[in-house]
């Protein structure tokens, strides 16, 4: 069975009795009542730990909830300001994925000029959303419309739990290209 992942949609504090309520989609795997998670990564590339206190579906308490359900989180035991939007939510026993940089292979969908190293577009992945730099082009000196590439990405602000094979989509107004990542470099 696949390893419980979930990435952080929404993040509510200050709810009376709560400490930190986080709302998303389960991506794989189960999440029961009363078990520890690890929340990450933060600026600082690292994972805090805390236990799920209460789980609810559409208002309803729940005690499991399996890939694909809605959830609503209420974490213990974890500092409430070390968690947002963008966060993966993983068994304390798995490595947690954290990148500042990666390659991806994309392809340009749209845009009115060439695009060349220094481009700073919004990435998306999952419930991520940072804006990046485009760090080297292999094979090519700029890219327009139609291209395809192999390309170095790094988040401007801090690490996110991207890994191999996640979708990306790189925008600025408008979707400008579309791709899958190959590899995490650091």
């Amino acid at each position: 069975t696949d390893s419980a992942t979930a990435y952080v949609d929404k993040v509510y504090r200050g709810i009376k009795g709560t400490n930190v309520v986080v709302t998303g989609t389960v991506k794989a795997g189960v999440f029961k009542k009363g078990q520890n998670v690890k929340i990450g990564p933060d600026k600082n590339n690292r994972f805090h730990e805390g236990r799920l206190f209460s789980i609810e579906m559409f208002k309803n308490r729940r005690s499991i909830v399996r890939a694909g359900d809605l959830f609503g989180f209420d974490i213990k035991d974890i500092d409430k300001h070390s968690v947002r939007r963008g966060q993966v939510i993983i068994d304390p026993e798995d490595e947690g994925p954290s990148s500042h940089e990666f390659e991806a292979n994309i392809v340009v969908t749209r845009h009115p000029t060439k695009i060349s190293v220094g481009y700073s577009p919004v990435l998306q992945s999952h419930t991520i959303q940072q804006t990046v730099i485009l760090k080297k082009i292999y094979d090519a000196e700029f890219l327009s419309v139609g291209d395809f590439a192999r390309v170095k990405l790094k988040f401007i602000v801090s690490p996110e739990a991207v890994r191999v094979d996640d979708k990306i989509v790189l925008r600025e107004a408008n979707t400008r290209a579309i791709g899958t990542i190959v590899e995490i470099i650091n």
